[in-house]
């Protein structure tokens, strides 16, 4: 399946109508809503017969009105599914607001036309009680539903980024490492967060829309009313039907010849707001870096006072961002200004045409003096309505920019493995789920996840004497070698290329690796190690050959169920500002007794004994002021740890201990050996003493397994590619003793 943006080989231009195929399948999707596969696949003949063929351009200086309807549309639909019932929030405070200003207009003429005639007491003082009351009650409401629309819009800002998450969670990894969908990825997040774009700005310009329909549908119910008193002046003799027809012309030419000035100048305002607002995003993305990444790090902001960057940083953020924010927005603003000053001089003469009008047909008592009011009120705010959708029409417009940018993201191949429920049970599928549930078990004395963390210090050491105790109980991998489930994985002629790209990475890789095998991958950097760790892990499949798990395609197991299988320690990992107890267990539900077990076995006993809080204190100050900060290397026992507490048959680890001293590395490959006795272990490490704790060792070099034996078997082998590479490392280490040297 191609991706919506993405060039391909066999691109063309579509015969008509000189539009690239690309582009055009790219707004097809968002337009239509058809998936990515059937707008690849549509024919230029349908093309042209669905939307004609000028409409299939939509570049900025042609883009058409069906093709931005049709887009709002979807966002509409969008923000439907994104917050349930909001939309009626949204309508009914359109309609109250809408209504209140003619109430206030339809009193005022009746109290009006009451002082002009009767002058009955009782009839004002009921209009005015009505008036009072009606705009009393409507602005309750209007005050009700303006807090659970601004609740609403605070929720927006979360669940949009919920949503994009769950999507980076479903896209395939190979594909959500490219920086296109990165760069993608911060465009849709940067358009609400920092431009207020997007579903944000659809969020009150739906309301802005909403509440002018309901203005333009009542100021045309009083204009039938208007014209009923005209035609009943006709027929009184009070008014020539020639005159009342050119009042009513006039008036309908005032109302065309104002929403045609407001549509002229909201499309002047949109030629020169387009650019600002289409860049807007870029500018803004280097402002989010600059201002909420680079400058408030840690690290970087060390970096910054050594080297003195402060003035570089600054600069950058000032040409590359604010200034050129500043230059656009000040050239929309200047534009915009010059063209409000002519729609308020337009609005101001149809006033006074309006009043002029109605005074005459009050003056033949066709209609009553508080008609002259309500009338011109109608007309005039018709024509401000007009205006306003006219306006919010190139705001939305614009904001199709940022919409676009969202459904393109939102449309990007998904790799549905991931929520594939299980079918038929496989190979050990039933001892997985026993394990699962068992590491899940409350252990004894662990208080819930919900409980409050600011009990009394006497409790909270009594908790972590609990902890301690713990570790006297047996794990997992200490019950034996009868409960553990024995996989062996064969490679059968792997071959593997990134995509998009025509060098081949691993080249013919026939690899088996026995039950409980230790295996040790060594190579030079951009041998191929990390890629083959990822194609295990599943992350990409193989361009050629295929990957056995007990005799079975990997890519034919469930997702969920072989991904339980494997632990994996990766030298660039993830920790969360999280009680260290979650980060461990990568859940809110564990047991803390085995994970204050694996916390011991990564060396991290004597780290979480002098916790205050024990297992659930945070990692990081982040979000809580009495967080732990974690050295390099006491993070990477963390993600030790983690493995640990998986107990999965398989365990990866690609460079797990590179921010660990010698003497700690020892000390975890020995934990590690102790511990793992009947499981699969495949190790990456560029130090190759921590080769000898494996059975067997593979080398790659250029992408090809080129050697496969022991420590010993592989240093029989002078030519050989590891007798080489421990020659070059040994060498620094001449200055240590022999034995010393042999015993490391």
């Amino acid at each position: 399946m191609k991706n919506c943006w993405r060039k391909t080989e066999n691109m063309r231009r579509c015969s008509g109508c000189r539009a690239d195929t690309i582009e055009w399948t790219r707004w097809l999707q968002i337009y239509s809503g058809c998936s990515i596969a059937s707008a690849s696949v549509m024919s230029e003949n349908e093309c042209a017969h669905e939307y004609g063929k000028e409409q299939c351009i939509m570049k900025k200086n042609n883009r058409t009105i069906k093709g931005d309807i049709i887009i709002i549309k979807r966002g509409i639909r969008e923000f439907g599914m994104i917050l349930p019932g909001q939309m009626g929030f949204l309508a009914f405070r359109s309609v109250a607001g809408a209504i209140t200003p003619y109430i206030a207009i339809l009193m005022s003429a009746l109290i009006l036309n009451e002082l002009s005639g009767a002058q009955d007491r009782a009839g004002l003082s009921v209009y005015i009680s009505a008036s009072l009351g009606v705009t009393f009650l409507l602005s309750c409401i209007g005050s009700r539903l303006d807090a659970k629309i601004a609740v609403g819009y605070g929720r927006l800002f979360s669940t949009h980024e919920m949503i994009l998450t769950d999507k980076a969670y479903r896209i395939p990894f190979s594909l959500l490492e490219k920086e296109s969908t990165r760069s993608l990825r911060e465009q849709v997040s940067g358009s609400i967060g920092l431009t207020g774009g997007g579903m944000a700005s659809l969020y009150w310009d739906l309301e802005v829309v909403m509440k002018n329909l309901c203005s333009v549908v009542i100021a045309v119910v009083l204009g039938l009313g208007f014209g009923e008193q005209i035609a009943a002046g006709v027929k009184q003799g009070r008014v020539g039907g020639g005159t009342a027809a050119l009042i009513v012309i006039l008036l309908a030419l005032l109302i065309a010849g104002g929403a045609c000035i407001a549509c002229k100048t909201a499309s002047k305002r949109f030629e020169v707001s387009f650019d600002v607002f289409e860049h807007g995003a870029k500018y803004n993305r280097y402002g989010e870096f600059y201002d909420l990444s680079y400058l408030p790090d840690e690290d970087m902001a060390m970096d910054i006072r050594i080297f003195r960057q402060k003035n570089l940083v600054l600069r950058e953020c000032e040409q590359k961002c604010h200034r050129l924010l500043a230059k656009g927005k000040e050239k929309e603003m200047r534009a915009a200004g010059r063209l409000e000053v002519v729609r308020i001089l337009c609005a101001g003469l149809c006033g006074m045409a309006v009043y002029a009008m109605t005074g005459f047909l009050a003056l033949r008592d066709v209609i009553a003096i508080g008609s002259v009011l309500m009338i011109s009120s109608a007309v005039t705010m018709l024509i401000n309505a007009l205006s306003d959708l006219a306006q919010i029409w190139t705001d939305l417009r614009n904001n199709n920019v940022h919409l676009l940018n969202y459904f393109t993201y939102m449309d990007l191949e998904e790799d549905s493995r991931g929520q594939r429920e299980s079918g038929k049970p496989w190979k050990g599928q039933e001892e997985e789920s026993r394990e699962q549930d068992e590491s899940r078990k409350p252990w004894k004395g662990q208080e819930t996840e919900s409980r409050k963390r600011s009990g009394s210090a006497g409790k909270e050491e009594k908790r972590r004497d609990r902890i301690k105790g713990s570790s006297e109980s047996k794990s997992d991998a200490e019950r034996g070698d009868e409960e553990k489930e024995k996989l062996e994985i064969v490679l059968e002629s792997v071959s593997f290329r990134y995509p998009e790209s025509s060098e081949t990475v691993l080249r013919d890789i026939n690899l088996r690796i026995a039950p409980g095998e230790k295996l040790a991958i060594v190579g030079e950097n951009g041998s191929g190690k990390t890629t083959l760790i990822k194609l295990l892990c599943r992350l990409y499949r193989p361009t050629e050959g295929r990957i056995l798990l007990n005799g079975e395609d990997i890519q034919n197991c469930p997702y969920e169920e072989y991904i339980r299988k494997i632990a994996t320690v990766f030298q660039d990992f993830s920790l969360f500002a999280f009680p260290i107890a979650e980060n461990v267990a990568a859940s809110g539900e564990y047991n803390g007794q085995k994970v204050y077990e694996a916390l011991c076995r990564a060396g991290l006993q004597k780290k979480v004994d002098g916790l205050s809080r024990g297992i659930m204190q945070a990692v990081s100050r982040d979000y809580e002021e009495d967080g732990m900060e974690l050295s390099g290397g006491e993070a990477q026992k963390v993600a030790i740890a983690r493995a640990i507490y998986k107990a999965a048959p398989v365990v990866i680890l690609d460079e797990p201990t590179a921010a660990l001293d010698p003497y700690a590395e020892k000390e975890i490959y020995e934990q590690f050996f102790r511990y793992l006795s009947g499981e699969t272990m495949l190790s990456i490490s560029h130090r190759l003493s921590s080769c000898r704790f494996c059975d067997r060792i593979a080398v790659l070099h250029g992408g090809r397994l080129v050697q496969q034996g022991t420590h010993e078997e592989l240093l029989m082998q002078p030519g050989g590619k590891y007798a080489q590479l421990w020659k070059a490392q040994s060498q620094y280490y001449y200055c240590v003793n022999e034995s010393f040297l042999r015993e490391i």
